[in-house]
């Protein structure tokens, strides 16, 4: 039987339906329309993304605009290549979009910090300029500038679209967010002495202590009656009252009252110092607090008046808008020159402290004014007598100028220009106003012993008619003041950057490499190895400088070795040998020296010159 294999016709032929291509149709043109919207909405993302970088304003800081130029930089590297990646098929879109808002927060957290900072360094300047805000507020300013110094911070990708930035010199990674939080906190100055004179007031006369002459009251009914240790009662009492649960007043007495450091890393906590956290709140070191109340006590004992006066009333009148708006900057003008007295008649560290802030304000105003040179550093000389003030261009230029400031109301003026051309008025105006509340600290005073009838036998009288003023500081041992560390380096993780990423070598390296034992056949030995000496010890004080620019060290390579001279550390010189030894003495000598100097001027450790005058 035969089989056949075939296929059978359809009766009817088979029509495709119409309406269903034309649906199949619809369908996919409305994929595509969906696909097109959404490569529009990411390409007005990257738009609206390049808008916000243009948009920003330059700060009058150079280094500033040129670390926010790299930050900018790599946000559009990023975005680039995302769009790349994306159209190129090698991601997709749910890897983009979660990507893109990665850098769009890294975008925001730059500029919000660049915006705060924008606004606000200037005004922090002022108010420490004016003494109304606390120093932790340059502390912070100046934290906050260390990430633009050249070389501290390196902007990376964090590998998930968004951007990082690692500090080279500890190795962490830092949140652009921290940078906004670090000017978003302006902390008031705590004025305990006037708020010390304010309690006190409200005691009312009460009666007088029996041998210290004060006058206090408080919840006692008759202050003559108590004794040392109920008035000691009475103002711990007061001042935990003042300070209890209140951070601010508290961190501004530890480092306005009392020369407490800032520090930035909870490790780095010890008494001496406050640790500012992340989100703005302090920490103190164990029994900080309890100091600190102590010393507002100290401040209410030294307000007690040692008599009280009944006053007349009088009408007073309230003050008009225009009266407040001229005090407030009659009183901040007048802040001016107490930061110019600061400098004129203050330690070396007071000094420093009033020049560094003048200077953060007044770059502020010249890089509002393109042509005009910032101020690079200022330094006093060690008599007081003159200010050493350089200046650098735009081009890089620098030019230094010295200035006598041994006349007060001469400096006054001086400074004024250099530091606060934006004064009103003129500078007579201002000097007239200052001199009402006591003007400048002068290096004399007039004796009130001088009688110029009780003359001597050639007919001399026998006091000066002027006498050293106490308060005038200037001039006096200033050199011996230790320099305020502002640094936590340590020796053995310091590191000295090379112009290539492959140049920067470990200090200690180096100090281990320096050639001190040979050339000992030579005539000039002695000499060359004194020599190759100072240039490692130069390593390490260059290292301190980018952090301490005032840092006054000396070194002199001669033929019985290498001399040191920093005022701040010991007095003298120190000498470190030369001596050829076959066992490496005069190395290691050499190495353990500039070790502790290094770690003593940064992190405040002991040193003992002795130890090393072998």
């Amino acid at each position: 039987m035969a089989t056949k294999i075939g296929f059978k016709l359809q009766d009817k032929a088979i029509v495709p339906d119409a309406s269903a291509l034309f649906d199949l149709s619809d369908t996919l043109l409305a994929q595509e329309e969906k696909r097109e919207k959404q490569r529009q909405d990411w390409r007005d993302e990257q738009d609206a993304l390049r808008k916000s970088q243009r948009d920003l304003t330059p700060t009058a800081n150079q280094n500033a605009n040129q670390f926010f130029g790299k930050f900018s930089q790599g946000i559009m590297d990023v975005s680039m290549d995302l769009q790349r990646q994306l159209e190129a098929g090698q991601i997709s879109s749910s890897d983009y979009s979660a990507q893109w808002r990665n850098l769009n927060q890294s975008n925001e957290q730059m500029i919000a910090a660049q915006t705060s900072y924008q606004k606000t360094a200037q005004q922090i300047a002022d108010d420490v300029a004016s003494g109304k805000a606390s120093a932790v507020n340059t502390y912070n300013l100046n934290e906050f500038n260390k990430v633009f110094q050249p070389g501290a911070m390196e902007v990376e990708r964090d590998g998930r679209g968004g951007l990082k930035l690692f500090n080279k010199e500890t190795g962490d990674i830092v949140s652009p967010s921290y940078l906004s939080d670090l000017t978003n906190g302006n902390l008031p100055k705590y004025d305990y002495g006037k708020v010390a004179k304010t309690i006190v007031d409200q005691f009312g006369k009460r009666g007088v202590i029996e041998g210290s002459g004060a006058s206090i009251t408080g919840v006692y009914a008759n202050i003559a009656d108590l004794e040392k240790e109920d008035l000691d009662k009475l103002m711990q009492d007061e001042a935990k009252a003042l300070l209890a649960g209140a951070q601010a007043p508290t961190v501004s007495i530890l480092v306005d009252g009392m020369g407490y450091d800032v520090v930035y890393k909870e490790e780095d906590l010890k008494p001496g110092a406050v640790y500012r956290k992340p989100d703005g709140t302090f920490a103190f070191a164990e029994g900080d607090e309890q100091k600190a109340i102590d010393f507002m006590a100290e401040e209410l004992r030294k307000a007690l008046p040692r008599q009280v006066k009944e006053a007349p009333e009088k009408e007073v009148k309230p003050p008009t808008d225009a009266d407040k708006k001229d005090k407030s900057l009659r009183d901040k003008e007048i802040g001016y020159l107490k930061s110019i007295d600061n400098v004129i008649s203050g330690d070396q560290s007071t000094a420093q402290a009033s020049i560094d802030a003048m200077i953060q304000g007044a770059n502020v105003i010249y890089g509002k004014s393109p042509g005009i040179p910032n101020i690079k550093d200022a330094v006093r000389s060690e008599d007081g007598n003159t200010l050493t003030v350089t200046r650098v261009s735009s081009d890089g230029n620098t030019e230094a100028i010295a200035y006598d400031i041994s006349d007060p109301n001469k400096a006054g003026e001086v400074m004024v220009e250099l530091f606060f051309p934006n004064v009103k008025g003129s500078y007579e105006e201002l000097l007239t106003d200052f001199n009402k509340e006591g003007g400048f600290t002068t290096r004399k005073i007039k004796n009130p012993k001088y009688d110029a009838s009780d003359v001597d036998d050639k007919g001399v009288p026998k006091e000066s008619k002027f006498i050293d003023n106490p308060n005038y500081k200037g001039a006096s041992a200033a050199s011996k003041t230790k320099a305020k560390t502002t640094i936590k380096q340590d020796f053995n993780t310091a590191m000295v950057y090379g112009e290539k990423k492959g140049d920067n070598k470990l200090l200690k390296d180096i100090i281990n490499d320096v050639d001190v034992g040979s050339y000992f056949l030579s005539s000039d030995a002695p000499l060359a190895r004194s020599k190759a000496m100072n240039e490692g010890a130069q390593k390490a004080f260059d290292v301190l400088k980018l952090d301490l620019p005032n840092l006054d060290v000396r070194t002199k390579a001669t033929a019985n070795g290498l001399e040191i001279t920093i005022p701040s550390l010991f007095e003298g010189t120190l000498t470190l040998t030369n001596k050829y030894t076959s066992g490496g003495q005069t190395e290691q000598n050499f190495r353990d020296a500039i070790k502790q100097i290094f770690n003593s001027i940064a992190k405040g450790t002991p040193f003992n010159k002795s130890d090393f005058e072998k």
